[in-house]
C-alpha cells in the first residue's frame, strides 16, 4: 500500500469515525460542561480549523483556487478566534458557530481532503509544507498528524458523551 492510500484510507476511516460520535449529540448539549472542563462545540470546532490548518494550507499553495474558494467559504477568522490551539473553550461559547455551521464546514474540508489526496504524488509528500507548522516539517507528517490529532479529540468528546449520558 502506498503512502497515499494509506493516508486515503485513514482520513476515511477517522471521519466516519468522527461523524458517528458527532452525529447523535444535540446542539442542546454542545455548550460548555464544567464537570468536562470543555465543550462538544469547541472540541469539534477545534477539529474542523485543525483539519484546514494541518491538510488544506500545510498542503497547498495559499493563492491556489481551493484555498481561495475554502477562505470564502469558512469563517477563518471566526474559527481561529473560538478553536485554534490554546483558544478558551469557556470564552464566548454561545457566539460560536452552532452544530449546523460546524456540520457543514467539516463535510466541504472531508470532501475536499479526500478528493485531494489521491490527485498528490508520493516525492511531494516528503517536501516541506506549504506554511510553517508546528508540528511537521514534511506535508506527509502534517496529513498524518491530522487523522491522529482527530482521533484523540474523538476519545475526548466520548468521554463528554459519557458524562453527559450520567447527568
Amino acid at each position: 500500500m502506498s503512502r497515499l492510500d494509506f493516508l486515503l484510507e485513514q482520513y476515511q476511516w477517522t471521519d466516519k469515525w468522527t461523524n458517528s460520535i458527532i452525529e447523535d449529540i444535540e446542539e442542546a448539549h454542545w455548550g460548555y460542561i464544567d464537570e468536562a472542563g470543555t465543550s462538544i462545540n469547541w472540541l469539534f470546532g477545534h477539529q474542523v480549523i485543525s483539519k484546514y490548518f494541518h491538510s488544506i494550507i500545510s498542503i497547498l499553495k495559499a493563492d491556489g483556487v481551493l484555498v481561495r474558494d475554502l477562505n470564502k467559504e469558512i469563517p477563518l477568522e471566526t474559527y481561529f478566534k473560538y478553536y485554534f490551539a490554546g483558544s478558551d473553550p469557556r470564552a464566548d461559547w454561545k457566539q460560536r458557530p452552532g452544530k449546523e455551521e460546524l456540520m457543514r464546514h467539516w463535510n466541504l474540508l472531508c470532501n475536499v481532503c479526500t478528493e485531494m489526496i489521491p490527485l498528490l504524488n508520493e516525492p511531494g509528500l516528503d517536501s516541506e509544507t506549504e506554511i510553517k507548522n508546528p508540528v511537521a516539517k514534511t506535508k506527509y507528517e502534517a496529513l498524518a498528524f491530522t487523522f491522529k490529532h482527530q482521533m484523540w479529540h474523538n476519545g475526548q468528546i466520548a468521554m463528554v458523551k459519557r458524562i453527559l449520558r450520567n447527568q
